[in-house]
């Protein structure tokens, strides 16, 4: 097993190269309990980096939701301090 492949692939967020090449080393030969104990930690290893790139990609999709609200908001703010100074005018000026 070449483990230092395996970590540039994790490393280069290769994860569906490095998990199909886990799986072609647990299928395809016969592994001693130490190597397979290693090929599992790698796989349960991909698992949270799969998760981790998701929790991220959930984070930043929130992030952005809430950053498009604070402009709908802020839009929403004008408009109303807008229409109010309007107001404001006519009823100084009575037109």
């Amino acid at each position: 097993m070449d483990a230092t492949h395996l970590e540039e692939l994790l490393q280069q967020g290769k994860l569906e190269e490095a998990r199909q090449e886990l799986q072609a080393i647990l299928q395809g030969s016969e592994l001693t309990e130490k190597e397979r104990g290693e090929v599992l930690v790698r796989f349960a290893e991909l698992r949270m980096n799969v998760g981790t790139h998701l929790n991220r990609r959930y984070t930043q999709a929130l992030q952005d939701g809430i950053d498009r609200l604070r402009e709908v908001d802020k839009a929403v703010s004008n408009v109303e301090r807008n229409s109010k100074l309007a107001q404001i005018k006519k009823d100084v000026l009575g037109k």
